[in-house]
């Protein structure tokens, strides 16, 4: 019998491991890598693939990045 997992459950796992560990990096690197997500979000709004959108939602989410 396969387990089955949400992927709401996943992703707040996911969430809750990575976004502290986000956290631990040098500011400065954490600047570059924000700059990094909102700059592929708008490279992504201008292809016509809603799948390159919701891809990089899903990074940002996951790095805490508000775009």
């Amino acid at each position: 019998m396969a387990l089955k997992i949400s992927k709401g459950w996943l992703l707040s796992i996911v969430l809750a491991v990575i976004r502290p560990l986000v956290k631990l990096i040098t500011p400065d690197i954490e600047k570059q890598m924000e700059k990094f997500v909102k700059d592929l979000y708008v490279k992504a709004q201008d292809t016509p693939n809603v799948f390159d959108d919701m891809f990089v939602e899903f990074i940002a989410e996951l790095l805490d990045v508000e775009l």
